[in-house]
């Protein structure tokens, strides 16, 4: 009982610090601008670490991490490199994970969003059984949002109102906030939902921490949904003179590139 428990808590830290680096991913686009195969970031590097894997491991040096399974979890860390390098010769395994109950739901999980990642769907039907089982296999909230926030990736909005309920506790309101912005859809009413309650956090949140999300997962939907603008300025007007350093630079960071991007590509290079 005890290495299980121990297992479980290794498992659940490094889930937690997979979820808080691929944050990145989902509001910064970094896996979209990053070269395949490189290990110039700085959580790559710490990744390849925690694996005992020097900074110039190859691909394969990787994939060995996930046969066997590591006990403690590191499979986890070594599944959030192959969604970043985009190492497709990893799908045939991690469609084995996801459908193996014995490696626990926070490594299924992992797996399913590093298929997502890697343009592979056929973890949905797995994801999507385990939600609804009434033994409740996830268990864990932060892993259900997760399983919301991929789902709404694919264009699948079933689990809208778990994030939107999430906005009211406060142990999940960050994440809820970050997550909203998955919710992107040029007709669906649900992004609608999403930018008023976005809105209400940019505007009147105590946290300048939490405005700041707002504003940037406003911006992921109204890349989408252009009609959605209108939230996002006014997101941004509401801040643009804040006492926060860091929330006050993104305002007119965003600014700056509305600027540009008004302009066009050739008046821009000028």
């Amino acid at each position: 009982m005890r290495n299980s428990k121990h297992t479980l808590a290794c498992t659940m830290w490094l889930y937690s610090l997979w979820c808080f680096g691929l944050l990145s991913v989902y509001t910064g686009g970094i896996l979209a601008d990053r070269p395949v195969g490189s290990v110039e970031n700085s959580l790559e590097i710490s990744s390849l670490q925690i694996l005992g894997l020097p900074p110039d491991a190859n691909d394969q040096e990787i994939l060995s991490k996930l046969v066997p399974l590591d006990p403690n979890g590191k499979a986890i860390i070594a599944m959030d490199l192959i969604a970043r390098r985009r190492i497709t010769a990893a799908v045939p395994i991690m469609q084995k994970i996801v459908n193996d109950s014995r490696v626990g739901p926070l490594t299924q999980i992992t797996a399913a969003d590093a298929l997502r990642i890697l343009g592979d769907r056929s973890w949905v039907p797995t994801i999507k059984a385990m939600l609804s089982d009434p033994n409740d296999p996830i268990r864990f909230f932060s892993a259900k949002l997760s399983c919301a926030r991929m789902l709404a990736e694919i264009g699948d909005y079933s689990l809208f109102g778990l994030v939107i309920g999430a906005l009211d506790q406060e142990l999940y309101r960050g994440t809820a906030i970050d997550y909203l912005g998955s919710f992107a859809h040029p007709t669906e009413p649900c992004s609608a939902i999403a930018a008023a309650k976005l809105l209400e956090v940019a505007k009147a949140d105590p946290s300048p921490w939490f405005r700041e999300r707002a504003i940037c997962s406003l911006d992921r939907l109204s890349r989408k949904r252009p009609s959605l603008e209108r939230e996002l300025e006014e997101a941004i007007a509401a801040n643009i003179n804040s006492e926060d350093l860091g929330l006050k630079a993104t305002c007119k960071a965003m600014l700056e590139i509305r600027k540009i991007k008004a302009q066009g590509p050739n008046k821009a290079s000028k």
